[in-house]
């Protein structure tokens, strides 16, 4: 079976970045093999799922096939999206315009997912 693994795609660069302003993140996917001290990348494996200007973050899977993550639209809100491996496809979970939801992950029980909620006013 293979696995993923997620890095935000500006961080592979934070020593040649870490005095300018990170005005977006990507997601970048990288097969590997193995686990713990065998883990080893599949070089040239790397695929760039999110390219766009904004902030697509915090990465945490909810299953085999699929990831959720945030992403901000181009107003700066944020929105919970599920990545499909089996269709390539994006599914927007939330679209809200006056308010903000991050850091994504599926709960204990494994039905739902859960996410922080930020409204317009700054309130959690």
């Amino acid at each position: 079976m293979r696995k993923f693994i997620f890095l935000s795609g500006l961080f592979l660069f934070t020593s040649f970045t870490s005095s300018f302003s990170q005005n977006a993140f990507d997601l970048v996917v990288i097969k590997t093999t193995g686990k713990g001290k065998n883990l080893r990348i599949i070089p040239g494996s790397e695929k760039l799922l999110t390219d766009r200007d904004a902030y697509d973050n915090q990465p945490s899977f909810i299953n085999e096939f699929q990831l959720v993550f945030s992403a901000a639209d181009e107003n700066g809100n944020h929105d919970i999206i599920v990545y499909n491996f089996e269709s390539d496809k994006f599914t927007n979970l939330t679209k809200t315009a006056d308010r903000s939801e991050f850091s994504p992950a599926i709960t204990e029980c494994g039905q739902y997912i859960a996410a922080v909620v930020m409204e317009s006013d700054g309130t959690q």
